[in-house]
This record gives C-alpha cells, structure tokens and sequence, in this order.
C-alpha cells in the first residue's frame, strides 16, 4: 500500500524515530503542515499488527533553489537566478520497523512519483533536500542526488542535495 496523505487524527498514531526532533514533527508539526497548505505529509502505514502503526512518513513543499547551488551543468542554461524545487522537508522511519523492510525505498519512490506529476503540470527544477547525518549522504546518491551547495555553520553540518528533475525518473527506486 503507499504512503496516504496524513489526515486528522493520524498524529496519535504511535511513531518513534531514532531522531526525537522527527518524532516530534509528527506529533506537533505535521497536522499544523497539512492544514496549512504549505506542504503536504504522507505516512506508509502498517498493513499488519506486528509492525508498527506508521513505519515511516515525509513532507514535501515547494521551495527555490538559488542559481549559484545548482550543479553546473544544471546553471548552464537556467532561466532565472531562482529555480523552483520540490523539497523533501522530512523524512522519518520508525526505529522498530525491521531492516529488512526497506521503508526508505518505498516512501522515496511514492516521493519522486509524486513530485514527476507536480513538474508536470507546474514546472519543477528538481528535488532539494538537506541532511544533517553524513551517513545519509551515501543513501540520497543511491536515488540519484548530489551535494550541491555550501553549508557555512560548523554548528550544523547540513549537506544540501539535489536530484534534477530529467534525472527523477530514472532514479526512481524500484519497491521491492
């Protein structure tokens, strides 16, 4: 089953991440997200009771990206010194959920599918996301994104990454 839209209620259901600032987002944050309207958070839920309730949620929203942070080959030949984006905001997986289920793969999947018919319909540069664990750098390369950019806190390494939008579809992750 893929990720649905998170709707009222869904912030009760029990999720721990191994990150307590993603659990927190789901519990006090995500609701405040969708009624917005200025993203929108999708939970691949459990289709038995002996996993837990959510295995995994993201967020997306629009956002820029600035010409400069683009890849070269992506600056060449852009409009405008602001590019629009998809970015990936959040990204959680319940600690509990086995690893031999690859959550990540099916949320990312779901993501970039999504985000395809948004470029489709409105225009999209790519998808940008940041993340604040070096490990994970090798796990977004493997979907086909890039570090781009430059981070000048020491305080919070945050690496920014981008997929371009021409390079989505081929690096849609095949669930398994």
């Amino acid at each position: 089953m893929p990720p649905d839209h998170f709707s009222a209620g869904d912030a009760e259901l029990d999720f721990q991440s191994r990150d307590p600032t993603f659990t927190d987002f789901f519990r006090t944050k995500a609701s405040v997200v969708e009624a917005s309207g200025f993203g929108r958070v999708f939970l691949l839920k459990a289709e038995s009771t002996e996993d837990p309730p959510v295995l995994g949620f993201y967020a997306i929203c629009m956002a820029r990206i600035a010409k400069p942070d683009l890849p070269p080959e992506q600056r060449e030949g852009a409009p405008a010194e602001q590019m629009p984006v998809a970015l990936l905001a959040q990204f959680g997986k319940d600690r509990r959920v086995s690893a031999a289920r690859d959550v990540a793969n099916e949320m990312m999947a779901d993501m970039i599918q999504r985000v395809l018919v948004v470029a489709e319909e409105i225009g999209c540069a790519g998808i940008i996301l940041d993340t604040r664990e070096p490990k994970l750098v090798l796990r977004y390369e493997k979907f086909g994104f890039r570090k781009v950019g430059h981070n000048p806190s020491k305080e919070k390494p945050n690496q920014k990454m981008f997929l371009p939008i021409q390079h989505a579809q081929a690096n849609v992750p095949k669930n398994q």
